[in-house]
């Protein structure tokens, strides 16, 4: 199966995420989209990101209407900080006979270089690179360009559609008790009051 990997934090995860998931499933022809909630990003703020089993839970809601996403676990099993490259080998050794395409946003490509062991993960994973707003394309591509070039990488860029909402703005709205519909699947938006979550700091 061609399965599209589609990482993050989602603290919360939000309709953006799934209109582009769903977006580029159909059109990289993908068999399914693994959504990965990360378990302890190296790079944020503990205070800041909701427990992972909350942002699993969200996870499981938002996508259970689709039969194309699935939710993985096998990040926030693991203890420690979570790295791509690590998730990847795991991917391969349980799965051997798919190909995986890790999706990023175009404002990501220039950190790729500074993951863990990026010549190996570019060397053996391909990329699917999805547009930004406010992100020139053909800067996007030249970066592209130069991953090809120097790593032998496998990327392919996709336009997406433009969609506004970040969890920064969930998470803020909430904070300050304004509306978050329309933003977040409604069963996603009633474990969010049912937990009390985003409220101050994160529990």
């Amino acid at each position: 199966m061609k399965i599209g990997l589609m990482g993050g934090t989602f603290n919360p995860i939000h309709l953006g995420h799934l209109l582009i998931s769903e977006h580029i499933r159909m059109e990289a022809h993908l068999d399914k989209v693994l959504f990965i909630p990360s378990g302890h990003p190296p790079h944020k703020y503990e205070s800041e990101v909701a427990s992972a089993l909350h942002r699993y839970n969200m996870a499981l809601l938002a996508t259970e209407n689709n039969p194309y996403f699935e939710v993985s676990t096998i990040e926030i099993d693991r203890e420690g900080n979570t790295y791509t490259i690590d998730t990847i080998e795991e991917l391969k050794r349980k799965y051997p006979d798919d190909e995986f395409y890790f999706i990023i946003g175009g404002d990501t490509i220039s950190e790729l270089t500074k993951w863990k062991s990026p010549s190996i993960l570019l060397q053996t994973l391909s990329f699917i690179v999805i547009g930004r707003s406010g992100i020139d394309k053909e800067w996007i591509l030249k970066k592209i360009k130069g991953y090809e070039e120097k790593y032998n990488a496998s990327m392919h860029y996709i336009d997406a559609p433009i969609i506004e909402i970040s969890s920064t703005t969930i998470r803020h709205n909430l904070k300050n008790g304004k509306s978050v519909k329309y933003m977040v699947k409604t069963k996603v938006e009633e474990y969010i009051i049912i937990h009390n979550l985003y409220k101050g700091r994160i529990r």
